[in-house]
């Protein structure tokens, strides 16, 4: 067999058709490798791309049975791969280092890794999870290299084309190569002006409306609503800027002291998302299962569908994905809460079966129900279509007539919860027959969100104007949300060694109790003592992190007594807590509590 460096040699003349001239492109030599050990075949890889050649069949071994790439290559599915890439993803950041300069021969994950959180591998052997682990590092390579020339926006048809084909296998993706484009992207849009730009907050104003009952899109007074009318009219050029950290332009509160550094135009951003996900502004309403408390996703809102024919409600809307950008553009991490199906569709991805059963799972488990009867209705209603007698479906017809027993309508639920919408004209008194059972399910799977999708492409529209959605064109939708929301899990032990000390050091008790209690929380207690410290409730990604907790030593005189009985005191401007020395965990644990459930708002902090 010829070896690459003789393809190398031989075989790289451009080869054209001569009588027709309609094909162009270079010679490629198909070889056989040997290896003599499975971590030798991703620098095989390596050679294989270099020498233009492909390897069709390495063998360990004559005495053994040959691996055939292309039969490895066919085993793979995309939660596989996606797992594989993740575990890419992971071992760049711990090597805090390139992932394309990860070396897959070292792929050896721990056994409770396997059954946590790369179970897709668990099952596939090592010569071909290697192989396949090379060919994507490799496919990630010529990506990165290829990126100045893509256009992944689909501005042109060959564009969109190729837009769409990377979207499908945004899986194979690195976060890396996911990062340079949405950083290349912020860079080339920023703004300016946010600095001489200044927004005041009446809280007393939003307390007011909201014990009121004052929660109508034109009446209230919430924080959020005073935020859109100073700002979503104004030039969107502001909400492209950043200054001093994460900061675009500044927050005041009417009445109440402070000097916003940063911390008071968090406090302001958080003031919104509070105001959005408790009912003070009717402009988004609860999931059926966050009414229900039912199913995964019982937390999560979407526009309210009510509020479809008001213009106001629609630019609120487009004020929301303003924000949302605005976030994802200086890593705010805004707690937008948010089912799957609004990130889905801001990437521009079909709905699925997953997302309906996050929003409503009563609707989800009906097409799951039905899934057994689809592909036999399809073919009994072809066959009487074509005037063929269908005796092969009985089984088939008698189950599904006896599951539902003439109770199926051709209907779907609202959002709302009030009423439903007909699939067909009348059709909340027409009876779904087998022969339909296919064209039911599909026509249900696609009315579920169909009142809310125009309300969401308002706030694609408004988020396109201050971050374009072309930066987020390879991301999967959990990690869009990500990009602007953060995550809502903490990683504790990054973030106790990114904390700095000031009078204490990180072996004191002090310390170690105050961490303690921290890791004994729960996530909404830490992200409550974020707020707290910071005026935000997430912290960063580890990729975008910029600002280091500071713990400084509170200057208390007196006692036990008086140091036990004292409150930590923050400044959220500067991610600074001043902490007592308390003298147990007992006294430590009530001095957090106390911050955690009275000293968010600027009660507590500075």
């Amino acid at each position: 067999a010829a070896t690459p460096a003789t393809a190398a040699a031989a075989e790289r003349a451009p080869a054209m058709e001569a009588s027709s001239g309609r094909w162009w492109g270079f010679k490629v030599l198909v070889c056989r490798r040997r290896f003599h050990a499975p971590t030798a075949i991703p620098a095989a890889v390596g050679d294989v791309y270099r020498e233009m050649t492909i390897v069709e069949a390495p063998t360990p071994s004559s005495a053994q049975r040959p691996f055939s790439a292309a039969a490895a290559l066919l085993r793979w599915t995309p939660a596989t791969d996606a797992a594989l890439v993740r575990w890419f993803n992971e071992r760049a950041e711990q090597q805090q280092g390139s992932v394309l300069d990860v070396d897959p021969a070292h792929f050896s994950p721990s056994a409770s890794d396997l059954q946590t959180k790369f179970v897709a591998l668990a099952a596939i052997p090592a010569k071909p999870l290697l192989f396949r682990a090379a060919i994507i590092q490799k496919f990630n390579a010529l990506l990165r290299r290829c990126l100045p020339w893509l256009d992944l926006g689909g501005g042109s048809e060959a564009g969109r084309k190729l837009g769409e084909l990377l979207r499908r296998n945004s899986h194979l993706v690195f976060a890396e190569i996911k990062q340079c484009i949405l950083n290349g992207v912020r860079e080339r849009t920023r703004g300016a002006g946010g600095a001489s730009k200044s927004i005041v907050l009446d809280n007393f104003l939003a307390s007011q409306s909201l014990s009121n009952g004052t929660t109508g899109i034109a009446s209230s007074n919430s924080c959020f609503a005073q935020a859109f009318r100073e700002l979503h009219f104004a030039d969107v050029t502001f909400l492209r800027s950043c200054w001093d950290g994460d900061r675009v332009f500044q927050v005041n509160f009417r009445g109440e002291h402070g000097s916003d550094a940063g911390g008071v135009f968090r406090e302001g951003m958080s003031r919104c998302m509070e105001d959005l996900y408790s009912g003070a502004i009717d402009l988004l309403a609860r999931t059926p299962n966050n009414r229900t408390e039912a199913g995964r996703g019982a937390d999560k809102w979407l526009p309210n569908v009510d509020l479809a024919g008001a213009p106001l409600a629609h630019e609120m809307l487009c004020f929301v994905g303003k924000l949302m950008a605005m976030s994802g553009r200086t890593m705010l991490c805004l707690p937008f809460n948010f089912p799957r199906v609004v990130w889905r569709r801001l990437l521009r991805q079909p709905v699925t079966l997953e997302d309906i059963e996050e929003v409503d799972e009563g609707t989800a488990s009906l097409l799951r129900r039905l899934q057994p009867y689809v592909e036999a209705s399809d073919q009994a209603r072809n066959a009487l279509r074509h005037g063929i007698d269908d005796d092969l479906h009985d089984e088939s017809r008698d189950r599904f007539e006896e599951a539902f027993a003439g109770a199926l309508l051709w209907t779907a639920p609202r959002l709302n919860g009030n009423g439903v919408l007909p699939l067909r004209p009348g059709g909340e008194d027409l009876e779904v027959a087998f022969e339909e059972i296919g064209l039911f399910a599909r026509a249900l799977h696609g009315a579920v969100f169909s009142e809310v999708l125009p309300l969401i492409d308002e706030v694609a529209r408004g988020f396109d104007m201050v971050l374009p959605l072309r930066a987020l064109a390879l991301h999967t939708c959990a990690e869009a949300e990500v990009v602007v929301c953060g995550r809502a899990s903490f990683d504790m032990a990054w973030w106790r060694t990114h904390t700095n000390y000031a009078g204490y050091e990180d072996t004191d008790e002090v310390i170690q109790n105050f961490w303690c209690v921290v890791n004994a929380w729960g996530d909404e207690q830490r992200s409550n003592f974020v707020r707290f410290a910071w005026g935000r409730s997430r912290l960063p990604p580890r990729e975008s992190w910029y600002k280091d907790m500071q713990i400084s030593r509170s200057n208390i005189s007196g006692g036990a007594e008086a140091i036990d009985s004292s409150l930590p005191m923050s400044h959220t401007c500067f991610f600074s807590v001043e902490l007592p020395p308390y003298t147990s965990i007992e006294a430590m644990r009530r001095g957090l509590n106390i911050c955690i459930t009275y000293g968010l708002g600027g009660v507590l902090n500075t």
